[in-house]
């Protein structure tokens, strides 16, 4: 299935770079403030939906069982609303959405590797994933705002499907990948500690979760989305703005 993908991915970019109407033109990609900026949002949505694939394994062996578990685990996109909504009243009016995304992204790298350390447990997985919840809602509109600033008006509809596109493939990544580091983590800790908890397996799982929420930072720091370009007028002669 692995090499199926690569190869269709492949034969999917070689029809894009020839056709005259392709669906997703290489000519954007080649923005570096945009590549970036996908690539955040990819990353933003990653650490979003991680959690909430590895949290339920982790205490799975805790009281109360998965309702309880559920409603734990509302924290998270509690807090992301939360910063979505309020994000401007936390943050200095004089931030742009450069500082703003590094800001929420560096909260969320600093929570995931403490997480490391703290033992996650049913006592302390509410703070966690609320200030994750936090810095993503935090980092993810900053982001997605500073792409589309930087995209020409005529070219804002094929952005804004680009940005769906990198949420959900940030989102198939957040919930495969820490299924998977879950799993190959079980089978080591399995083979070399009879006695491990759920905390401490996911410790490299949360350490995965902390590189992707830096790499997120570092995307935030590194862009810098060039001014939106004016619509063209309609020329002379042409029936009207839309047909131009």
């Amino acid at each position: 299935l692995a090499v199926l993908a690569l190869a269709a991915a492949a034969a999917f970019i070689r029809r894009e770079a020839r056709t005259r109407h392709p669906l997703i033109p290489v000519r954007l990609l080649r923005s570096r403030p945009l590549a970036l900026g996908l690539a955040g949002a990819a990353c933003g949505y990653l650490a979003l939906f991680g959690p909430l694939v590895l949290i339920p394994q982790v205490l799975a062996s805790g009281p109360g069982g998965a309702a309880r578990t559920g409603l734990l685990l509302s924290a998270l996109p509690v807090g992301f609303g939360l910063a979505a909504l309020l994000g401007d009243l936390l943050l200095p009016k004089t931030w742009n959405d450069r500082r703003r995304g590094l800001a929420g992204a560096l909260l969320t790298c600093a929570v995931m590797g403490a997480s490391v350390v703290v033992p996650v447990n049913q006592a302390t997985v509410v703070p966690q994933l609320a200030l994750v919840g936090l810095g993503l809602g935090i980092f993810v509109p900053a982001n997605n705002t500073a792409i589309m600033r930087g995209t020409a008006d005529s070219s804002a509809s094929l952005v804004g499907g680009l940005v769906s596109m990198a949420r959900g493939i940030g989102t198939a990544f957040g919930i495969s990948l820490m299924a998977l580091a879950w799993h190959l983590g079980s089978h080591s800790y399995q083979a070399g500690n009879l006695g491990y908890s759920g905390s401490e397996q996911a410790r490299p799982v949360f350490a995965e979760l902390a590189v992707v929420a830096a790499t997120a930072a570092a995307i935030a720091r590194a862009s810098r989305a060039r001014p939106r370009e004016p619509a063209e007028r309609p020329r002379e002669g042409s029936p009207s703005g839309a047909d131009h």
